[in-house]
């Protein structure tokens, strides 16, 4: 969440999170590298902002205003 907040982007934010969790992932069972795979894309989605495509296609696609959009 983290790296979302700082650089805006769910991308980045998602294979930056993916590249820092990946050597804790080598010693964990299916299972569990399954969830780490669920919070690693769950933290990319928390805020969009206005500096993220995401947020335009949710204004547009709701006929939001920007107002409306961040408070969603």
């Amino acid at each position: 969440v983290a790296i979302r907040l700082a650089t805006g982007s769910a991308t980045v934010a998602t294979i930056s999170a993916a590249g820092l969790v990946a050597p804790l992932a080598a010693d964990m069972s299916t299972a569990h590298a399954a969830l780490l795979v669920l919070a690693v894309g769950a933290g990319s989605l928390f805020f969009s902002h206005v500096n993220d495509a995401g947020f335009w296609l949710v204004k547009e696609y709701f006929g939001m205003d920007v107002g409306q959009t961040v408070k969603t």
